[in-house]
């Protein structure tokens, strides 16, 4: 069976001892009618680095999976092309909106 997927989504960065992964949250309505989210692991063409949050137009994906040691099926998304919202590109988490003046040092007034 193929899938393909298209579609905007954050993307949840992980870094564990020096490896990165990174996850998105997929969603159903559950018979109540409330939503629920689960993640799920998304992996990228070597290269690709992301901060947390990051927020991507997905263009090209599809559904893949790896075995474990014991033979068990993990199931992740491969993601071939994507474009990265433009907010994202140049934002940096660290500093608050408006206050980018103060990220040179020889700014600050002491």
């Amino acid at each position: 069976m193929k899938s393909l997927f298209k579609d905007e989504a954050m993307i949840f960065r992980n870094d564990n001892n020096g490896r990165i992964s990174y996850s998105t949250t997929i969603s159903k309505k559950n018979p109540s009618g409330e939503w629920e989210q689960a993640y799920i692991g998304i992996q990228f063409k070597n290269g690709v680095n992301f901060q947390n949050r990051a927020k991507i137009q997905i263009q090209e994906a599809w559904l893949s999976f790896y075995k474990t040691k014991d033979g068990k099926a993990v199931f992740y998304i491969f993601c071939n092309k994507f474009s990265q919202a433009a907010e994202d590109e140049n934002q940096d988490s660290q500093v608050p909106e408006g206050f980018q003046a103060l990220e040179d040092d020889d700014d600050i007034p002491f």
